[in-house]
């Protein structure tokens, strides 16, 4: 902790804390602002005035994201106060709709709407009039709401690695607060450095087990389960190794592919019609029907020999349509489709020609556009006719900005494009298809997101970047792979630059990810004694810069650790903003095993 007392405006600027012991250093880094405080200036004290005065603080506010924020204050004074609120020290820009300030008699009130992870921070309100000033802060918390994980990339179904090579078993999962855990055959596996099975996290939902050396006992079912307090989410694959390195496992089954496909079929109104194809019947494939797209219980299908046979009695409008059949088993999946038309006499009707078949073929999907960037949503209608079926899009659930341009053709493409989109176009929109004849309706609906520079002017959240997580140190072994990880804020979303020890690194043999939600990682493949050193990440937008700092120490494989542990940041260095002749104090949170000894910088010095 630094204090700085009866703060002054050559006081400000950006200081750093670097805490150091033999194991490494580590470093955090803030920006400090003094405003000068106008009411400070001595003034004639009239009779029956008094300066603010809090008879309602601030208080600490957590609410779920999306819920709205509410915080009020009581103020008294004469005359009236003047009311500033801040956050993060920074002017809270109320836009009325978002975030809106109100003021009734003494009671001063800040409500934000939907709030977001982003909202999140230290408040502070203002009271000021020419008597003096007072001031009251509190914490806003805003808790996202835990989904159970979800794997987006599972295990494949099988793995096959030669005796003696190295294998790696991949996952990608979705979740907040995972725990990730691998067993074989049903018992746990633990990961470790020095052994021949290990977890490697590559990126942000990404992992992976490696197993070197692989050999016959590693054979068998490998379960990877993600949990969290919400829920769990498991997937399964195995892995063999052939008996002598030229043997190839063989396969059980072969794919399915159809040896005779669907075919365009007429049925009269009432009659029962069959839909038949045929599949390779050696792969034993599990069967799968969809009408236009989605999928159908078909209770009345059977297949024998690999003939696959849907039957539909007492056709009617609401039957027609594209069917498609799918069969899939380990090895892959094929399938077929073909249409269904209904006839009277000689005049067949086709499924375009019945209301009840709207469907969407191709969804709205959502788009991340900047400002002044072009934006376009597409959707395919099938069954559309202009004369039979009407449109409408809608954002947020009320008209589409002005600027918007929409478009139906007669193939049923639809569009919304706006050229150069402004602040506040981001939203839900949506496209709804309804028919004249009977009032079916169907829609899809996508989002417009701000990555950046439109959501800071649309919330006037504008600001520099700031570290919320900072480097760690990493100690590897020689040929590992090496991660470091941070966490950076900031709108616009800042660029990205890293150094080794004061240079730039070599790219070609480093990647760096950068996740939606600032999450950052730097990871080396295959390190040498060469990597080691302190690796700084430097985050930059137009208000600014900030930069965070850790160190790689590679080692050799099977080497003792060097005693103790290197100092890390628990807590981060925050930003900090007093008015002039006010205490500043600035502070963060370090451990590490000697006690790291601290010392501080302002702008470098």
């Amino acid at each position: 902790t630094i204090v700085i007392d009866a703060a002054k405006t050559e006081d400000a600027g950006n200081y750093t804390a670097k805490a150091s012991n033999p194991v490494g250093t580590a470093m955090s880094q803030a920006q400090f602002t003094v405003l000068k405080d106008e009411s400070a200036v001595p003034v004639k004290i009239e009779p029956d005035t008094s300066a603010p005065k809090f008879t309602k603080g601030l208080e600490p506010v957590e609410v779920k994201e999306n819920q709205p924020l509410a915080a009020s204050v009581t103020v008294a004074g004469a005359p009236a106060p003047k009311i500033e609120w801040f956050k993060d020290g920074v002017p809270v820009v109320a836009d009325g709709t978002h975030i809106v300030v109100k003021t009734v008699g003494d009671e001063h009130s800040i409500v934000i709407d939907a709030a977001k992870k982003e909202d999140a921070g230290a408040y502070t309100v203002k009271a000021s009039n020419p008597v003096g000033s007072a001031m009251s802060q509190a914490s806003f918390g805003v808790v996202s709401e835990l989904q159970p994980p979800r794997f987006l990339e599972a295990l494949p179904f099988e793995t096959e690695v030669k005796s003696g090579e190295q294998a790696t078993l991949s996952v990608h999962v979705e979740g907040e607060e995972v725990e990730i855990k691998w067993m074989r055959d049903g018992i746990c596996l633990v990961s470790t450095s020095s052994g021949r099975t290990h977890e490697v996290k590559q990126a942000p939902g990404k992992f992976s087990l490696v197993i070197d050396a692989v050999d016959e006992t590693d054979q068998g079912t490998y379960t990877c389960t993600a949990t969290n307090k919400a829920g769990a989410d498991k997937t399964v694959g195995s892995l063999r190794t052939p008996k002598y390195g030229f043997e190839k496992i063989p396969d059980e089954t072969t794919a399915p592919f159809f040896v005779e496909p669907l075919q365009e079929t007429t049925v009269k109104e009432g009659d029962t019609v069959q839909l038949k194809c045929k599949v390779n019947p050696e792969s034993k494939p599990t069967i799968k029907w969809f009408k236009d797209g989605q999928p159908i219980v078909a209770p009345a299908s059977t297949i024998v020999d690999g003939v696959i046979t849907l039957s539909i009695a007492n056709a009617s409008s609401k039957d027609v349509g594209k069917y498609k059949c799918e069969a899939s088993n380990e090895k892959g999946a094929a399938q077929t489709e073909a249409p269904l038309m209904l006839s009277f006499g000689a005049q067949q009707y086709t499924q375009e020609e019945f209301s009840s078949g709207l469907s969407f073929t191709k969804l709205l999907t959502d788009q991340r556009v900047e400002i002044k960037q072009r934006l376009r949503f597409e959707a395919k209608l099938q069954g559309y006719h202009e004369q039979s079926v009407r449109m409408q899009w809608t954002k947020d659930g009320g008209r589409v900005p002005p600027e918007a341009k929409v478009c139906a053709q007669a193939d049923g493409t639809l569009t919304l494009v706006i050229d150069d989109v402004i602040a506040g176009q981001e939203g839900a929109y949506k496209c709804t298809a309804t028919s004249l004849i009977d009032q079916t309706t169907v829609w899809t609906e996508a989002r417009l997101i701000n990555p950046g520079a439109m959501r800071a002017a649309a919330t006037g959240k504008a600001g520099p970047p700031e570290f919320v997580e900072l480097l760690h140190s990493c100690t590897i072994e020689v040929g590992k792979v090496a991660f470091i990880r941070c966490k950076v804020t900031g709108e616009p979303r800042p660029s990205l630059k890293w150094t080794k020890d004061g240079k730039d690194i070599d790219v070609n043999r480093v990647r760096s990810d950068f996740a939606d939600d600032g999450t950052i990682t730097l990871s080396i493949d295959g390190v040498t004694h060469a990597d080691s050193g302190e690796y700084r990440c430097f985050a930059e937008n137009e208000y600014g810069s900030a930069w965070t700092e850790g160190p790689i120490v590679v080692m050799d494989v099977g080497a003792p650790r060097p005693p103790g542990e290197a100092p890390d940041f628990l807590a981060p260095v925050r930003p900090a903003t007093v008015y002039e002749g006010e205490t500043a104090v600035l502070e963060g949170k370090t451990c590490g095993i000697p006690a790291p000894v601290i010392k501080w910088y302002k702008n470098g010095k």
